[in-house]
């Protein structure tokens, strides 16, 4: 009995994947070239929104890293600035 109890469950697990397939494949397949050209646009522009947010906190970080070690230096006497020439 408990070996009818296992077929019984890979059994269910079987065909809810090959429900939700067919589901998916019946949307797919539904989709029009321009409704596709939509969604690809919205993916496009997604993908394009969150490649620009990390390209900008990445270069915020190196320019406050480089804003910091230059302050340092500054503080340590290594590089004279500008301001220092009063002439």
């Amino acid at each position: 009995m408990n070996c009818l109890h296992r077929e019984k469950g890979v059994m269910e697990k079987t065909t809810q994947a090959m429900t939700y397939g067919g589901a998916a494949t019946s949307v797919l397949s539904g989709l029009s070239l321009n409704q596709w050209g939509v969604i690809v646009g919205m993916v496009v522009a997604v993908l394009g929104l969150l490649g620009n947010w990390a390209i900008n906190i990445y270069f915020s970080h190196l320019d406050h890293k480089l804003k910091k070690t230059r302050l340092a230096a500054e503080l340590a006497g290594a590089i004279k600035g500008d301001d220092d020439d009063d002439s």
